[in-house]
């Protein structure tokens, strides 16, 4: 039996991960804090001379010196958050760490039911042009592509327990009942109740 249960939702900028994540919130279940795993993701990129906008890693970084060090890193912030009791995380950073996130959470013995959120190329593209803007077309199709390389890993390394969604989904009732069943998650609040409150996020501008 695992000690706890932490629900990673994966994806890019503007895919909806932050909505869904909002929305699991709203129906009881603690999000946590991203802030020290972004820092932990970041420090990684700069270590081999990426950014964010340009987030190339080496093959098999992971099995290096600063691979280990970012699992006990992660260990670390992961650790934190069960100790405050949230289950729910998300950052448009995760997507590209999913190994380090396997191991981490080996180490702890903690489950991982994680939900990637997926989104059309194109509008991949427009999201990320306010993210960074002034960069060319050609520039964010290379990071559209390699995200989307990225979140395929976390498909393939969580395919256990891992729900994957459209972004074009997520305003639908019917998706977050086949998140639940598909992940066997149970949330405190009844979804007919917290609807409204969820489509407010949409409207709010959460994406």
């Amino acid at each position: 039996m695992h000690r706890h249960t932490l629900i990673p939702v994966v994806g890019c900028y503007g895919s909806g991960a932050d909505l869904l994540a909002r929305s699991l919130e709203v129906l009881g279940l603690p999000r946590g804090d991203p802030g020290e795993i972004r820092q932990l993701h970041e420090g990684v990129l700069r270590h081999f001379g990426s950014t964010l906008k340009r987030p190339r890693l080496p093959w098999r970084w992971e099995g290096t010196e600063t691979g280990h060090t970012a699992v006990s890193g992660l260990r670390f912030a992961l650790a934190n958050l069960v100790d405050e009791g949230k289950s729910v995380i998300s950052d448009p950073s995760m997507c590209l760490f999913p190994k380090v996130w396997q191991d981490a959470l080996v180490e702890m013995d903690v489950k991982a039911k994680a939900i990637v959120v997926t989104r059309d190329t194109e509008e991949m593209i427009e999201e990320m042009e306010m993210v960074f803007p002034g960069t060319s077309y050609g520039e964010l199709r290379w990071l559209a592509g390699e995200i989307d390389g990225a979140v395929c890993n976390w498909t393939t390394v969580f395919r256990g327990d891992l729900a994957a969604v459209k972004h074009e989904d997520l305003h639908k009732e019917r998706t977050f009942k086949e998140i639940r069943q598909s992940l066997n998650l149970d949330w405190p609040e009844l979804l007919s109740e917290k609807w409204a409150d969820i489509e407010a996020l949409e409207m709010e501008g959460v994406h």
